[in-house]
C-alpha cells in the first residue's frame, strides 16, 4: 500500500516510495488511475502498475547509444503514447 501514497507533491513529477506517481512530467500517460505507480530505466524501459484496475504495463527497450541524452524527450513521449494506447484499449 505504501507504493500508492504520494510522498513528494511535485505537480509535474510526483513521487511515491521509490516510484513515480502519474503526472504530466512522468512516463505514465494520461489514463492511469490515482493509485498507479511506475518507474523508468536507463535503457528506456518503463514499468507501470495500477492496483485499481489490476493492470500492468512493462515496456522493454534498448536506447543505449552515443546520443542517448538527445533522445530523452522522445522516449518520454513514446512511453506516454504507448501507455495511453494500451489503457484506452483495455479499460
Amino acid at each position: 500500500r505504501r507504493f500508492t501514497e504520494t510522498l513528494v507533491y511535485d505537480q509535474d513529477n510526483p513521487r511515491r516510495l521509490g516510484w513515480q506517481a502519474p503526472g504530466p512530467g512522468t512516463s505514465s500517460g494520461d489514463l492511469f488511475g490515482n493509485s498507479a505507480f511506475g518507474h523508468t530505466g536507463f535503457t528506456g524501459t518503463s514499468l507501470w502498475f495500477d492496483p485499481e484496475t489490476e493492470l500492468s504495463i512493462v515496456f522493454l527497450s534498448n536506447r543505449t547509444h552515443i546520443k542517448r541524452r538527445e533522445t530523452i524527450p522522445q522516449m518520454l513521449e513514446t512511453r506516454r503514447k504507448l501507455h495511453n494506447t494500451i489503457l484506452a484499449e483495455l479499460t
